[in-house]
């Protein structure tokens, strides 16, 4: 018996030929077609969450139809099998090439794979700041991506806004208790306060 072979694509159907040769000389040929079962190709979606002066929280959500076998693989040293790995903690920030893989019930495995951006923030938001130029705590570094600011000085006035805050209140300001609030996660207020050393 010899077969016609084609590349089959996830999700696509491809007929295949098969043809039989008998002594007599007979040479019966029947199509037979052939469909990859895409129905448990694995999909994901992350998003990271920002609180007051706590650590981000990196949630996933596997977004699978049906219910095979699930292996994560986060990083080169780690996979995880099963569970979501919810609020894991990357070696460092930048890019990940993460990858899901679904295996169904028969044992066929179909894999996808996204890139994500941790970012350098952290969420952690500092209470002092030295801005005496040696290039350490020189400004009011927080662990936001770019949330909006307000600081006031001690009496309640606003002395410092910015709708997409980069980190560089801090330069030229006397010692003194000031106090800060931050909006992150679409509203949530983060107050504070932070006292400048010269």
């Amino acid at each position: 018996i010899r077969s016609q072979s084609i590349e089959v694509r996830p999700g696509e159907s491809s007929n295949y030929t098969v043809q039989a040769f008998y002594e007599d000389g007979c040479k019966p040929t029947q199509e037979v077609q052939v469909f990859i079962d895409t129905t448990y190709a694995p999909s994901f979606t992350y998003e990271l969450n920002y609180f007051c002066d706590k650590p981000y929280e990196l949630l996933f959500e596997n977004q699978t139809a049906g219910s095979p076998i699930f292996t994560w693989y986060l990083e080169d040293k780690d996979s995880l099998i099963g569970l979501v790995p919810q609020n894991y903690r990357f070696s460092g920030y930048g890019d990940y090439l993460m990858k899901l893989k679904a295996t169904n019930n028969v044992g066929c495995e179909l894999i996808t794979e996204g890139e994500l951006n941790i970012p350098e923030a952290d969420g952690i938001i500092p209470n002092a700041i030295s801005p005496n130029g040696d290039g350490k705590n020189d400004t009011f570094i927080v662990g936001l991506l770019a949330p909006e600011i307000g600081i006031y000085d001690r009496w309640g006035k606003l002395i410092y806004e910015n709708k997409s805050y980069d980190n560089s209140w801090g330069k030229g300001v006397e010692a003194d208790t000031y106090f800060y609030e931050l909006k992150v996660n679409e509203g949530e207020i983060c107050k504070g306060w932070i006292e400048v050393f010269n």
